[in-house]
């Protein structure tokens, strides 16, 4: 018999859930040694992916990509108290702005010193600084975690505010361990994101009179741009050509069956129960639409106010999601219609609609 895959059930996962978790490597043994602590990492659910801090930097990952082989790999706590879905969606967004963050390696080494001495952090990120901060940049409550930017993986777990929530594993089919084992597209985005970002912050480095500019994230771009709109074409340019504006393409390629009604009807016949699947598939499309939506607007006000090729690369990036979503969708949708569920098709019909509708809002001149 082989070794048993286990995988979290998104199902008993809330966004805002703090995940704790191990490995058995010697990074990780590293950092549980030096904390005495049982996880050596922290990531935060935002919905279907998490939003975590590697030494590759701050990125976001598949919870169907993130196997453990024992239960206690991997630990899920949650805010004893209810939060508004206002609350959760500030912790949330919080974290997806830190994208693109660099590692604090540094600070999470010498964190006990460095908060010893009261030092101010750097914008750069480490896995339970990005979890904590998120937490306390949305004003929430952190009991007895003392220092967010200087806190460890231990620390989270023990923090008051927060609770293990149980039963949140599951057994993984073969299907999904073979998708959990398979080429994570995400980390080809990644590469892309670092890449731009990284001429970005060298082209920095060799204006002097620039050097003042940190280029931390993608909003530390955005700033930058508002100060020195000349650099507009240099790193325009950086975008375009590291595929980061084309990656939204990949999903269609490797899914066809979200795009097409007919692919998908076929694709449907894998299923005992096709009706849940499409729920499972819808599940996580209206968060990525409101998310997207967000940055729409806001980019699309830095358009209005900043006429840059940066800006307007942005807004038609997520105007492009925007549509693969509302396209998915519509496969949704008709594909319910196809299996008689005219009730639940009825309802997305509003939804697609609502799609539509905030789509057609924005024009790019």
């Amino acid at each position: 018999m082989g070794q048993i895959t286990y995988l979290l059930d998104k199902d008993k996962l809330r966004i805002g859930d703090i995940i704790l978790s191990s490995e058995k490597t010697f990074t990780s043994s590293g950092i549980r040694l030096m904390t005495l602590g049982r996880y050596s990492h922290a990531a935060l659910y935002v919905g279907g992916t998490t939003i975590e801090a590697t030494l590759s930097g701050v990125f976001s990952k598949s919870i169907q990509r993130l196997p453990f082989f024992k239960e206690n790999q991997v630990a899920v706590f949650r805010y004893k108290e209810p939060l508004s879905d206002d609350l959760l969606y500030k912790v949330c967004d919080y974290a997806r702005s830190q994208v693109g963050s660099l590692y604090a390696l540094p600070e999470a080494v010498s964190m006990k010193a460095l908060r010893a001495c009261k030092v101010k952090e750097t914008k750069k990120q480490f896995c339970s600084r990005l979890v904590a901060k998120a937490y306390d940049n949305a004003g929430i409550y952190l009991g007895n975690l003392r220092y967010p930017a200087y806190c460890t993986p231990k620390q989270l777990g023990l923090c008051s505010v927060f609770e293990q929530v149980h039963d949140v594993l599951k057994i993984a089919s073969e299907r999904e361990i073979e998708f959990a084992n398979s080429s994570d597209p995400n980390v080809a985005h990644q590469l892309q994101t670092y890449k731009w970002l990284g001429l970005t912050r060298d082209l920095i480095e060799s204006l002097p009179n620039r050097k003042s500019s940190e280029i931390n994230t993608i909003n530390d771009v955005n700033e930058l741009l508002e100060k020195y709109p000349d650099l507009d074409r240099d790193i325009s340019n950086f975008v375009k050509t590291s595929g980061y504006l084309e990656h939204y393409l990949f999903d269609s390629k490797v899914n066809p069956h979200r795009y097409k009604t007919e692919v998908m009807k076929q694709y449907l016949l894998k299923f005992k129960d096709p009706v849940e699947f499409l729920c499972s598939e819808l599940e996580k499309e209206t968060e990525l639409f409101r998310v997207y939506l967000s940055n729409l607007h806001g980019y699309y006000a830095y358009y209005k106010n900043f006429p840059l090729e940066f800006f307007s690369l942005h807004v038609c990036l997520y105007l492009n999601l925007m549509q693969t979503i509302h396209t998915r969708i519509k496969v949704i949708k008709n594909s319910l219609i196809s299996l008689g569920e005219v009730d639940l098709a009825r309802e997305l019909a509003t939804l697609e609609t609502f799609c539509s509708n905030a789509i057609n809002a924005y024009t790019v001149d």
